[in-house]
């Protein structure tokens, strides 16, 4: 192809081997189907196309095409600057079908937004089966009609970007050059180029077609580059690009060759887009880069890989190639046989090996005969061999005279099975070989030790220099008598011992008689671990024997008891039941009449002594218990008073009379609380209320008595109602209070007033005290309940306070001192002071004398004050001043 202007080439092939993707190693857009833009005239199909199998008929081959339904085409991206103004289109295709319209666009260079219908065409003339190209709106171009439906052809469609001349080709013919410098037919990077699609204002203009091949090139092709995909259409269309290469020499006779490596694939465009990775397997480069070629050589024979990997820079695809070589390494070995009978003819046998089939073999390097074998007389020789790629090696070899020779070993002989004989020979030779190896302890000794496992006939060739010889001897191993012990356990203990042989049969072991021991069945009574050994011999002298061992063990199973030796019952009858334990799973009763009954449980309607019989499924073993049933009458209900507290006595218990007492919470009897003849009931006697217990008695072990009911009372106590707990009165000056004391209203109650040391002041419901003291009352209700209150009365007069106007301290003992008095509470604070305001006397005792510093004062009036403390209540105490004069006179 002829590159028109500078820039990288671009070539996408497409062979639609059931895919619509870019063939490998190039990189671009995968082609995708394309529905045609109908407007509605006429409806595609409803799937775009698929793969069919069609016949090439140049090719003369049936291969996968790609087939577009009616309305579809193929879309090609033109993402990579493929079609621009220089291109060249190839397609191998055939039309099948034609549209409505009688059109079919081939190409399409114009994007969707644009309605024209400038294309490349084709049309149809005359029927439905021929038609013309035509290059619209320039009209038909070339010989018309001239294409028909039932040929592929290879159309292609070159233009030149410098002088707009597209020319087409068909197959390899010059179809029509068309000057095309207006730019109709010409593309630009990015849009896409339509197949067999349509669009427009003109609908329908469609078709469907088989496609082998299609292809988009930035290049111009030429007259030539078309003739070259003409004449390799078959190869073009239908063979994937290949990474292929040859190998010079294959095979080669020897690791010191160098071998020539070419690469023969396909012509990658443009080659620097491409990166070829060889695998030499081993070998090494001597000369060689890049597509080669290559000289290598490999140190060492054998097979060897060579790969190579092809791969576009652009997108890593790869095309990949591996091919063998075979280093050879032709060799010979060979033996000579002497004639041992005197006369001088001698054999020369050679073997070849690591060459290619088939050898030819020589003594003198020119004639080569197919046989591998030479009668010659004494002497040295060199021989060759020559494979089928030439390949010549070659050997010396010298052949010596022989002489004939004696053997003799031992006749024939019969042994047990494991035994062993020796093979003893008498033999001149230098060297024995004896056949098959197997059973033998070295089977190149003259006296080899045999232990075969069968019958077996051993063959000894001895050997001297060329010369051999051979003997035989048949060793027949007599085999043991079969021997398959077994053991069967019968009755708890008793086991029955089969030896199951066809010999002679001898049994040892624990309990053996001497008449039991030859018998092939025995019975053995075992009791803990035991062995027991049995031989089997073929002979009745015990020879050619087999032995083997029984180990038994049986231990016996505890006896079986019941878990209660005395039953007694209220009524007339009672249940006895035997439960599995153990081993024990199988149960019988004797009654007292020993009546036997065969089941686990039985009524007991009479007193006397029941015999269980206990049996084991698994040991055969029996064993037997006994238990005495007494059937008597139920007792009566145990017998218990009712019972009652007061609110906060302590909880007493309940005491009742009777055996094996059981108390309950409820009358079903359902929760046991206590058992015994004493029982305190789990209650609070904070708060009043009413229990009801049930109790039983058991005697004889099991007769349960009736329930008696027994009841619980708490009781309440009297109410006392006091208007209060707490008074005050002035009981030390007049007049003295008197407080009236209420405990409030009870019938048939009882009061009782004391005082805190006890003593009984009244038994009324009220009570007058003149005197402050803790007052207790007690008061009891007609059920003997008593509730106790106390009331504290406590003294409280109002505070007073007299202080004299004048005095004088003259020693006459009246009114010699100012003092103060009235109801007071320790702890006042007199205080005095002159008519200057200066303080003369602080003091608690509440008295001046009317002197100062133990001189007295003057006459005149002297200022007083006092803080006092006075009960506001009886329990809470005020702090106040009080202030005034007094006169003093002399």
């Amino acid at each position: 192809m002829t590159t028109i202007a500078n820039g990288q080439v671009v070539k996408h092939s497409y062979r639609f081997y059931n895919n619509l993707s870019v063939a490998a190693p190039e990189c671009g857009p995968d082609i995708t189907p394309a529905q045609a833009i109908t407007g509605g005239a006429c409806t595609p199909a409803s799937t775009s196309g698929n793969f069919i199998t069609d016949k090439l008929p140049i090719c003369g081959v049936d291969r996968i095409v790609y087939h577009n339904n009616m309305h579809w085409g193929l879309k090609y991206a033109n993402t990579t600057n493929s079609i621009t103004t220089t291109y060249t289109i190839q397609m191998y295709v055939k039309v099948t079908k034609w549209g409505p319209a009688g059109w079919v666009r081939i190409i399409d260079f114009l994007d969707d937004s644009n309605s024209s219908d400038g294309g490349i065409y084709f049309i149809r003339s005359g029927d439905n089966h021929h038609f013309c190209l035509d290059f619209w709106p320039n009209g038909i171009v070339g010989a018309c009609p001239f294409f028909t439906d039932t040929d592929y052809y290879l159309l292609t469609f070159t233009r030149n970007g410098t002088t707009g001349i597209i020319d087409v080709y068909v197959n390899n013919t010059l179809f029509k050059s068309y000057n095309d410098i207006a730019g109709r037919y010409a593309s630009q990077t990015g849009r896409p180029i339509y197949i067999f699609r349509d669009k427009g204002f003109a609908y329908c203009e469609s078709g469907e077609a088989n496609f082998a091949y299609l292809s988009f090139s930035n290049q111009y092709a030429s007259q030539a580059d078309v003739d070259n995909v003409y004449k390799s259409i078959c190869s073009v269309a239908n063979t994937l690009p290949i990474a292929d290469f040859s190998i010079t020499p294959n095979p080669v006779c020897s690791s010191s060759q160098n071998l020539t490596i070419t690469y023969s694939g396909d012509k990658l465009i443009p080659e620097p887009d491409y990166i070829f990775d060889w695998d030499w397997d081993g070998g090494r480069v001597v000369s060689g880069n890049g597509i080669g070629p290559y000289v290598v050589s490999w140190p060492t024979n054998g097979t060897k890989n060579i790969s190579l990997s092809v791969k576009n820079t652009a997108c890593g695809k790869p095309l990949l190639k591996t091919k063998q070589i075979s280093i050879g390494n032709l060799d010979l070995t060979t033996s000579t046989k002497e004639n041992c009978s005197g006369n001088s003819n001698e054999v020369i046998s050679v073997s070849a090996t690591n060459g290619l089939p088939p050898y030819q073999y020589s003594i003198d390097s020119i004639n080569y005969q197919p046989a591998n074998t030479f009668t010659v007389v004494p002497r040295a020789y060199t021989v060759y061999v020559k494979d089928a790629n030439n390949c010549i090696v070659s050997k010396p070899v010298r052949v010596e005279s022989g002489s004939e020779i004696a053997i003799r070993t031992i006749k024939d002989t019969a042994i047990c099975q494991g035994q062993s004989i020796k093979l003893m020979t008498t033999s001149s030779a230098t060297s024995f070989s004896w056949i098959p190896s197997i059973g033998l302890d070295n089977s190149t000794s003259k006296d080899p030790l045999a232990t075969p496992t069968s019958n077996t006939l051993y063959i000894v060739t001895a050997t001297n220099g060329a010369c051999s010889k051979k003997d035989s001897v048949r060793i027949t191993v007599t085999p043991p008598a079969t021997l398959m012990p077994s053991s069967v356990p019968k009755v708890c203990g008793t086991f029955s011992l089969s030896a199951n042989s066809t010999g002679f049969v001898e049994w040892s072991g624990p309990g053996i008689t001497k008449a039991q021991s030859k018998q092939d069945t025995i019975t053995v009574k075992v009791n803990g671990p035991a062995t027991y050994k049995v031989r089997a011999s073929v002979l009745v002298n015990g020879g050619c024997f087999i032995e083997k061992e029984l180990s038994l063990n049986f231990t016996p199973p505890v006896d079986y008891r019941l878990s209660e030796k005395t039953r007694s019952g209220c009524d007339t009858k009672l249940t006895l039941q035997a439960s599995t334990e153990g081993v024990w799973d199988k149960f019988r009763w004797q009654l007292p009449n020993e009546t036997i009954v065969n089941t686990p449980s039985i009524t007991a309607q009479t007193s006397g002594k029941y015999v269980v019989l206990a049996s084991s499924s698994s040991t055969g073993c029996e064993s037997r218990d006994t238990v005495s049933v007494n059937l008597g009458v139920s007792p009566s209900a145990p017998t218990i008073q009712n019972k009652s507290i007061c609110v906060g006595e302590p909880v007493a218990s309940l005491n009742a009379t009777g055996t094996m007492i059981e108390w309950f919470s409820d009358s079903t009897l359902g929760a046991r609380i206590g058992t015994g003849p004493s029982f305190k009931p789990p209650i609070s006697s904070s708060l009043d209320g009413l229990y009801f217990y049930y109790l039983t008695q058991t005697v004889s072990g099991s007769c349960v008595s009736p329930a008696a009911k027994v009841q619980y009372e708490v009781k309440k106590l009297p109410g006392i109602k006091l208007m209060a707990n707490q008074y005050t009165g002035c009981f030390s000056d007049f007049p003295i209070d008197t407080i009236t004391l209420d405990a409030g209203e009870n019938t048939d109650a009882t009061y009782r007033w004391l005082t805190r040391d006890g003593l009984l002041l009244s038994s009324t419901q009220t009570i007058s005290v003149k005197k402050e003291g803790l007052y207790i009352i007690s008061v009891t209700d007609s059920q003997r309940c008593t509730n106790t209150d106390t009331v504290l009365v406590e003294e409280f007069c109002q505070p007073t306070l007299f202080a004299p106007d004048a005095f004088s301290p003259n020693g006459d003992n009246q009114n010699d001192n100012f003092e103060l008095k009235g109801r007071l509470i320790n702890g006042s604070i007199l205080s005095i002071y002159n008519r200057w305001g200066e303080l003369l006397l602080k003091t608690d005792k509440l008295v001046w004398d009317g002197n100062y510093q133990g001189e007295p004062c003057e006459e005149g009036l002297y200022t007083w004050t006092v803080d006092l403390l006075m009960h506001k209540t009886p329990l809470v105490k005020e702090a106040f001043k009080k202030a005034g004069q007094v006169l003093l006179i002399r």
